[in-house]
C-alpha cells in the first residue's frame, strides 16, 4: 500500500509540473477586406474577422488573402490586455 501512496504522489508532482498557464489575453482581429487568412508565429489560426486568447508575449501576425499583398506585423500582449486591432490590406 505505501508503494502505490508513493507512486502516486510522484505522479501527482510530475503532472502538475509540466501544466501550461491558460491564456488570459485577447486580439480581436479584422481587416479590410475580410476573410483573410490569420497566421501566429507561421500557425494558421483561421479568418478574420478572429477573436484569439493569447499567452502575454511577444507576436508576429502575418494575414493572407489572394489577390492581395500579405501583411505582417509584431505586437507585445500583456497579462490581462484586450487588444483590438483592423489591418487594411493592399492590392498585389
Amino acid at each position: 500500500m505505501k508503494k502505490l501512496i508513493f507512486v502516486f504522489a510522484l505522479f501527482f508532482i510530475s503532472c502538475e509540473d509540466s501544466v501550461s498557464p491558460l491564456p488570459d489575453s485577447s486580439l480581436y482581429l479584422d481587416s479590410i477586406p475580410s476573410s483573410a487568412s490569420v497566421y501566429v508565429d507561421g500557425k494558421y489560426r483561421g479568418r478574420t474577422p478572429k477573436l484569439m486568447k493569447l499567452l502575454a508575449g511577444e507576436y508576429r501576425i502575418t494575414l493572407a488573402k489572394e489577390l492581395w499583398k500579405d501583411t505582417t506585423f509584431y505586437f507585445n500582449i500583456g497579462n490581462g490586455m484586450s487588444l483590438t486591432k483592423e489591418i487594411e490590406l493592399m492590392w498585389k
